[in-house]
């Protein structure tokens, strides 16, 4: 599939570039090259951009949320943790 918000579904997701396997793991393990699928072409689900977009400016959220309800339940956890 093209679409990432059913790939993060997958029990495997293999990523092909020219006609080579570029990236071959489980949607956690995908997913945390966000800037190396970017880099050819590909989007991320959102909540894995808005995570990595946390990340660099010093969010660190703990796992790799990859649909809307785990970014939601990283996020929390973050803020309760914090206090």
């Amino acid at each position: 599939t093209h679409f990432m918000d059913e790939a993060v579904k997958a029990d495997r997701v293999v990523v092909m570039n020219d006609g080579k396997v570029c990236l071959d793991g489980t949607p956690a393990e995908v997913f945390s090259n966000a800037s190396h699928l970017e880099s050819i072409g590909l989007t991320v689900p959102k909540p894995v951009e808005l995570a990595c977009q946390l990340q660099k400016n010093g969010v660190g959220l703990k796992g790799e949320p990859l649909t809307a309800t785990e970014f939601v339940e990283s996020f929390k956890n973050y803020v309760k943790n914090r206090g």
